[in-house]
C-alpha cells in the first residue's frame, strides 16, 4: 500500500498500492498488510468514485 485513508463517499477505508499482474482484475479479493496486521481487500478500478462536478471552460 502506498497510501490509504478513509473514504466518506464510500463508507469504508480505501487505498493504492502496488500488486503483481494476475491480481490486477477488478474484484479480486486479496489480503494487504495494515500495521503488521493482515486484512481482507477488493481489488477496484479507478476512480473509486465517479466524479459529477462541473469543470468550467
Amino acid at each position: 500500500i502506498t497510501s490509504g485513508g478513509f473514504s466518506p463517499t464510500l463508507g469504508h477505508p480505501i487505498a493504492m498500492g502496488y500488486l503483481d499482474k494476475s491480481y490486477l482484475e477488478p474484484g479480486t479479493e486479496i489480503e494487504v498488510e495494515v500495521r503488521n496486521k493482515r486484512l481482507p481487500a477488493k481489488v477496484a478500478s479507478m476512480p473509486f468514485v465517479p466524479h459529477r462536478y462541473y469543470r468550467g471552460k
